[in-house]
């Protein structure tokens, strides 16, 4: 069953809803069965779309192949996604695609929101609002989507706790889903004491990167490439011309967090780290202008701009704060049809549903 654009709009709002509302509930009663329970509309959503996403054939295509394979035949093939071949045999066992789009679709919905639903500087319900689009883009890239919930849970636990082996873990969990999650490793410098000295050569060698990844951004791919884990990922260095509207809103809000980081600051010192983050998401997307690949890697630095965003209220006068929180819910709700209606990106409408 196909709804129409406006149909489709209207469902994927509405469940949003649903769910800050009973985020909200949570923050003042603490009931963690009301904030499982407001998420079950876009669990639903996610579980039984049918042919929604770009790569939703290619996921169903793969979920059928692997289900001639054992882990040894697997690994075999040199293929160590390991957490999402799992996650299909369990999909087998079931014999149905469906169940894979249920684990899918509640991992990659609870786990940021799991991980930050008691941060008492950051509002939930706009968070879950603002989540919603990376949410709904999972559906372009199941793997991935997996990847960046975990992959934010290791970073934020990482800032928070400093417990690396942790962060090793989690980062490895990651990569069994999508192997891209290994790249962030070297976010460890962060937690690394450090002087003016290492503040300086860890500033320079970022903006080296940068400046290479831009001057040479087929070389980059070719070097990632040639490492036998990425190697799966070659035929994105084919990949050019994607969407580039998103920039232009992520240098929007750059510039608007910019202007408010020492608010930020004072409220939290690990928001300097989170405001490198943002830098980050809005370098990567500049540097994907012309090659999907690059576009990407921008995701597992998404989250954190809207964690910003979350706290946003909090740099206004208490008689200013609601009025403040409400626009940025409206933003977040009013991203959903920009991304997905107008700027037409992983073809996310019509909604189609599985009868």
């Amino acid at each position: 069953m196909e709804f129409t654009y406006l149909q489709s709009a209207f469902i994927y709002v509405i469940s949003v809803l649903i769910f800050a509302v009973s985020a909200g509930i949570y923050k003042k009663r603490s009931r963690q069965s009301v904030l499982i329970l407001g998420m079950i509309p876009l669990l639903f959503i996610g579980t039984f779309r049918d042919s929604v996403g770009t790569d939703f054939e290619n996921y169903f295509s793969i979920y059928k192949n692997y289900g001639n394979y054992n882990i040894g035949d697997f690994l075999l093939l040199g293929n160590y996604e390991v957490g999402y071949f799992l996650l299909n045999k369990i999909g087998h066992i079931f014999d149905s695609f469906n169940v894979v789009l249920f684990f899918s679709t509640f991992l990659v919905l609870i786990v940021p929101v799991w991980t930050i639903r008691d941060e008492e500087n950051i509002s939930l319900p706009a968070f879950i609002v603002l989540y919603s689009s990376v949410f709904l883009f999972s559906f372009n890239g199941i793997r991935q989507g997996i990847a960046v919930a975990i992959m934010f849970n290791a970073l934020y636990y990482l800032f928070k706790d400093k417990n690396i082996v942790k962060f090793i873990l989690k980062t490895m969990l990651a990569s069994s889903f999508h192997m891209t999650g290994f790249i962030l490793l070297p976010t460890l410098i962060f937690i690394i004491p450090k002087g003016k000295l290492t503040s300086r050569i860890i500033y320079f060698s970022a903006v080296f990167a940068i400046v290479f990844v831009a001057l040479n951004p087929y070389a980059t791919i070719k070097l990632l490439t040639s490492i036998p884990l990425f190697s799966k990922y070659e035929f994105y260095k084919e990949i050019n011309q994607s969407s580039n509207y998103s920039f232009y809103l992520k240098l929007f809000i750059f510039l608007l967090l910019f202007s408010f980081r020492n608010y930020f600051y004072r409220l939290s010192q690990v928001t300097k780290i989170y405001m490198t983050f943002v830098f980050l998401d809005l370098a990567f997307a500049f540097l994907g202008f012309n090659m999907v690949s690059v576009k990407r890697m921008a995701e597992y630095f998404h989250i954190f701009p809207l964690i910003l965003l979350s706290m946003v209220h909090l740099v206004f006068k208490r008689p200013d704060r609601l009025v403040v929180h409400s626009l940025v819910i409206i933003y977040g709700l009013l991203m959903i049809v920009l991304y997905f209606w107008v700027f037409e990106l992983a073809d996310i409408f019509p909604y189609r549903i599985l009868l």
